[in-house]
C-alpha cells in the first residue's frame, strides 16, 4: 500500500516548541508533546484556537486506555506518522547503519 505524507500547517497559533503537531481534525489542531521532566510519557493535546487555554490535553498513557474523542484522534494520527516514518527510514537506511 502507498501512502503519501502531506505537510500541513497549524490553524492556530501553538506556543510549546516541544510539540509535534500530528494532523487536523473538525478545527482543531492535533499535537503530541514528547516525554519531558514533567510527563514522562508525553501527552496529546487538541487546540481550537489561538487563545492560551483553548485545548484540552491528557497524559498519553491515559489516552491510550480512552481512545475515544479527539485525543484518541490525535493518538491514531501520532501512531500512524511513527508507523510511516519507520517504514520510510527501513527503506533508506542500508542494512548495518542503524
Amino acid at each position: 500500500m502507498r501512502r503519501h505524507l502531506i505537510v500541513v500547517r497549524p490553524l492556530h497559533e501553538h506556543d510549546c516548541c516541544a510539540c509535534q503537531l500530528v494532523g487536523i481534525h473538525k478545527g482543531h489542531d492535533l499535537y503530541f508533546c514528547p516525554p519531558s521532566r514533567v510527563e514522562e510519557n508525553g501527552s496529546y493535546i487538541a487546540r481550537r484556537s489561538s487563545d492560551g487555554p483553548d485545548y484540552v490535553s491528557q497524559p498519553a498513557h491515559i489516552v491510550a486506555q480512552f481512545s475515544d474523542g479527539i485525543l484518541g484522534e490525535a493518538r491514531r494520527r501520532h501512531l500512524a506518522l511513527q508507523e510511516m516514518l519507520m517504514a520510510f527510514h527501513d527503506r533508506m537506511m542500508p542494512p548495518g547503519w542503524d
